[in-house]
């Protein structure tokens, strides 16, 4: 009876553990999950990638690596097949590229999608391109990255050659001596500088002696219109003059006449002095007329003649 009864206990124990285990199993599963599957391909190899390997939806694991094999009908393609969660946010543009898992070098399949050109929900059993990631692309060029390299040594190499060193040490030292003459040049533009206030002040000086100038010459002009239209008047008067003195010889030769006819004129002075006083009223009225300033100013000089002081002979043609 104790062996039956021990061992029901034991054999209950294993149930309980049992039940316990799967319980733990299906809680850390958080219940039944759906998978997937994809075919992932690739047209360049796929190094690194194992079974098993982790398949990352922007950064969030989603499912794993089911097999690796060569495609049967272009052996040039690699077959990748993929399980991921029913629910992942696959799309019609969704596609693969190859991840680098820190230090360690592990490669995954990182998925990504262009949203811009999303057109629904990836059906099951689908393919998804594999495109060259950074390092891919980079490894791809690490050869014309290395000839360009090279080329640009060998530039700097001619670059930094002796003959350049040459020049480069020829042209700072033109630059040295040009630095100096420009000193120089400053050291004596100084004195200069000195003395740019004085005449600077001698400018404005000049300045307004001029401005005081045009005021004069404004004056004058101004005066010389008024010297003008007292000429006119003058020249006005002048012209009465004359004809009021011609007038007058005409009278004093009625006169003449009249009085003393024609045969007797002779002895008649007092006519005779009327008659050239009214020739040189009319004379004087005449260069009045003719130079109506010098009745203001006076004659000019009568310029001096053979045996003179002052005396030039003209000019022979």
């Amino acid at each position: 009876m104790e062996n039956r009864s021990y061992a029901l206990a034991t054999g209950l124990f294993v149930l309980l553990m049992s039940a316990t285990l799967l319980a733990v199993a299906m809680w850390f599963r958080g219940g039944h999950v759906s998978f997937a599957h994809y075919t992932v391909v690739a047209r360049q190899g796929v190094p690194g990638l194992n079974f098993k390997a982790p398949v990352k939806y922007q950064g969030v694991e989603i499912g794993k690596v089911e097999d690796i094999e060569f495609d049967p009908q272009d052996s040039r393609q690699v077959l990748v097949d993929i399980s991921v969660i029913e629910d992942a946010p696959l799309n019609s543009s969704t596609f693969a590229q190859l991840g680098y898992q820190g230090i360690t070098g592990l490669t995954f399949i990182d998925l990504s999608d262009d949203r811009s050109r999303a057109r629904g929900k990836l059906d099951d059993g689908a393919r998804i391109e594999l495109r060259p990631s950074l390092i891919d692309r980079l490894g791809d060029a690490g050869p014309q990255l290395l000839a360009r390299a090279a080329d640009a040594a060998e530039r700097l190499d001619r670059l930094l050659g002796d003959a350049n060193q040459q020049r480069v040490a020829q042209a700072l030292t033109h630059l040295d001596e040009a630095a100096q003459q420009v000193a120089e040049l400053a050291h004596a533009l100084q004195p200069v500088a000195g003395e740019l206030a004085p005449l600077a002040s001698d400018s404005r000086k000049l300045v307004a002696h001029a401005d005081a100038s045009l005021g004069h010459v404004d004056t004058l002009a101004e005066q010389s219109g008024q010297l003008v239209t007292t000429l006119q008047a003058k020249a006005s008067a002048l012209d009465q003059l004359a004809t009021a003195s011609a007038q007058l010889q005409r009278t004093v030769a009625r006169l003449d006449a009249a009085l003393v006819g024609p045969e007797h004129r002779a002895d008649k002075p007092l006519i005779d002095e009327l008659a050239q006083a009214a020739a040189a009223v009319r004379r004087s009225a005449d260069q009045l007329s003719a130079e109506p300033q010098s009745l203001l100013l006076g004659h000019p000089a009568t310029p001096p003649g053979p045996g003179e002081p002052g005396f030039k002979p003209p000019a022979k043609p």
